[in-house]
């Protein structure tokens, strides 16, 4: 399956901080509600994106819990390619990096899933 939009989420309580990239190049950050209403409007918004296609697209978070379950239920509703890692596999990858918060936190995210693209993908 070739994917071409890697979305990294930084998953909180009370919202998602979404970074977006098409292929390496980086195309928007978004920050929303962490509720499901809130979940699918941006959903619908990405496929006005160009050639975006949700089954050729992979949205990688971190495992925080039940922070993550609004987002996870509507995406396995949706047949949506999911990547769920260890917050210390990510970070370990990512080597010695400085700066945090989190827009940058989801712009790691999605570089992480860019770079291991080839790695191994779930679908729920």
């Amino acid at each position: 399956m070739e994917l071409n939009y890697f979305i990294g989420c930084d998953v909180s309580k009370n919202e998602l901080d979404f970074s977006i990239q098409r292929g390496k190049q980086f195309v928007s950050h978004h920050e929303i509600k962490n509720e499901p209403q809130a979940i699918k409007t941006f959903v619908n918004e990405l496929a006005k994106l160009p050639e975006f296609n949700l089954s050729k697209a992979i949205f990688c978070m971190e495992h925080t819990g039940i922070y993550n379950n609004h987002l996870l239920v509507y995406l396995h509703k949706k047949k949506a390619n999911i990547c769920l890692e260890a917050a210390t596999q990510i970070k370990n990858s990512l080597g010695n990096v400085r700066g945090k918060n989190d827009k940058v936190d989801a712009m790691r995210i999605a570089e992480y899933a860019y770079k291991n693209r080839l790695r191994r993908w779930m679908q729920f």
